[in-house]
């Protein structure tokens, strides 16, 4: 059962809506494009697991996207499986091409072209390393803790390590390899309430990833595109008429133009906003409506009226995307 589904992580969709208002004229528009490639193709094998595992038992417990502060930075799990008896770690590669792991790299051929990548099965264990260090700190030591790298349908494979063999698996062959694991490891390690405690941790703990976005993308602010996009045609040429959002190019009237708008601006810039950055990112001349689109989904805020800051923290930026 999916405790923490399938969803499009932060800084993905954080890159799509920089790509779609970047200018065609910057000199990073292939650069952005290019990292939300890597990105949208990285997400698309996780996807992929959604359909097999569906057929891992209805108890164990399954979460996408983990994200956790180490003692030095953060480490990041694609999927965390938690059962009463043991842990998985997945640890998805979509890679197309002929890949071959040679117990130091991953080496991917394509196209006449070779690329190497760090070894994924060195990277699972280190996660495994790191999560068995956050379970001692939060006293759930002793759980034996596994791990698998699972390749997207798309990867050839070839083993020169063929120790490696073990650790690399396909989407549909998951279920399978936990339903091993459940046999070797018949001991019950978690009542039901430590179970329950552990989950609500590992949501409590999770830290997605917000990037930096413009410094990230080398961007300056000067070359996005400013305006409310219409979500029929894709033109920012949305504008405030009568009360209602209208789209000047194809006359779709979006309901809710107005709170995508703001959904986009904490994706580009973070959560803080006040007035005149807001009529400036929709190209809104009115400072009321400014105000009243702020104040009506509730937005917390800092400062008096004249200098006031708004904020589309986490709990605003979950009741925009209802």
């Amino acid at each position: 059962m999916f405790v923490k589904p399938i969803e499009v992580p932060f800084h993905v969709r954080q890159y799509d809506y920089l790509n779609k208002r970047l200018i065609a004229s910057s000199p990073r528009k292939k650069a952005v494009e290019a990292q939300l490639a890597r990105y949208t193709t990285g997400f698309h094998g996780e996807a992929a697991l959604n359909y097999p595992l569906q057929f891992v038992p209805p108890d164990d417990l399954l979460f996408h996207n983990l994200r956790f502060p180490d003692r030095a930075n953060f480490f990041q799990l694609d999927f965390l499986v938690l059962t009463r008896s043991f842990l998985m770690i997945l640890e998805v590669k979509n890679l197309k091409g002929k890949v071959m792991l040679n117990g130091r790299q991953m080496i991917r051929s394509l196209n006449n072209e070779v690329e190497a990548y760090p070894d994924p099965v060195i990277q699972a264990l280190r996660h495994q390393c790191q999560l068995n260090d956050w379970l001692s700190r939060r006293n759930f030591s002793g759980l034996p803790v596994k791990s698998l790298v699972v390749f997207g349908t798309r990867s050839v494979l070839n083993f020169e390590d063929k120790t490696r063999a073990a650790q690399c698996v396909m989407p549909d062959t998951v279920p399978f390899r936990i339903a091993e694991l459940s046999d070797r490891f018949q001991k019950t390690m978690l009542s039901e309430s430590e179970c329950g405690q552990l989950k609500h941790f590992l949501l409590a703990d999770h830290q997605p990833l917000e990037l930096d976005l413009l410094h990230h993308a080398k961007v300056s602010r000067t070359e996005l595109i400013r305006g409310v996009r219409c979500p029929a045609c894709g033109r920012f040429s949305v504008v405030r008429s009568f009360r209602t959002w209208l789209c000047m190019n194809c006359a779709h009237r979006p309901k809710y133009a107005g709170e995508d708008a703001l959904i986009e601006y904490r994706h580009l810039f973070g959560s803080a906003i006040t007035n005149r950055s807001c009529r400036e990112f929709l190209r809104l001349d009115s400072d009321s409506v400014a105000r009243k689109l702020l104040t009506t989904n509730q937005l917390p805020y800092e400062g008096s009226t004249r200098d006031r800051v708004y904020y589309i923290n986490d709990q605003v930026l979950k009741q925009l995307e209802k």
